[in-house]
């Protein structure tokens, strides 16, 4: 009776893996569908690099570590950033002359799960005004746009929704 029970256990921690992989591969092919405008010819490309992605992802273990309900706080918050920051980004870029006084600021980050660490740096990029041009161990050289961008703030929230969505503690 045991060994049915295990067999039974295994199963549904394979099936859920399975089922994971499968959400995860129609995701990303959908999301590549997407970027290509819905053009067919985009399958081409979109089902094999989705499915070579879903492996890789589903190797590393990342998904079942993650946090999940953390991520709508995380994708929220990054959007309402990114809007404020690229409305603030085309006032001052419209301006006669255009009011910018870059700079370069080192920031300390506390992150310690190295996916999410890449993560926060792809997503400062993205971020409108600010861009990670250097990486040293913890150090992190931000690129802003303006002194008067208050982005210390806006990075330090951005750590913190990552630590929780990583399960970290912070």
């Amino acid at each position: 009776m045991r060994s049915k029970q295990l067999k039974t256990s295994s199963f549904g921690r394979s099936g859920a893996y399975w089922l994971r992989g499968a959400m995860l591969w129609a995701l990303l092919t959908l999301g590549w569908w997407a970027i290509t405008e819905g053009e067919a010819s985009g399958l081409i490309w979109g089902v094999p690099l989705g499915l070579l992605l879903t492996i890789w992802v589903q190797r590393q273990a990342v998904l079942s570590q993650l946090q999940w309900r953390f991520l709508p706080g995380l994708v929220i918050f990054y959007l309402m950033e990114a809007f404020q920051g690229g409305v603030d980004v085309a006032i001052r870029a419209f301006e006669m002359p255009p009011r910018t006084d870059a700079y370069l600021m080192d920031y300390e980050l506390k992150l310690c799960t190295p996916w999410a660490r890449d993560v926060w740096i792809g997503l400062i990029g993205l971020m409108p005004g600010t861009l990670a041009v250097g990486v040293a161990e913890n150090r992190i050289r931000v690129h802003v746009l303006d002194r008067e961008m208050a982005v210390s703030h806006a990075l330090q929230r951005l750590e913190r929704h990552l630590q929780r969505l990583a399960g970290e503690r912070g």
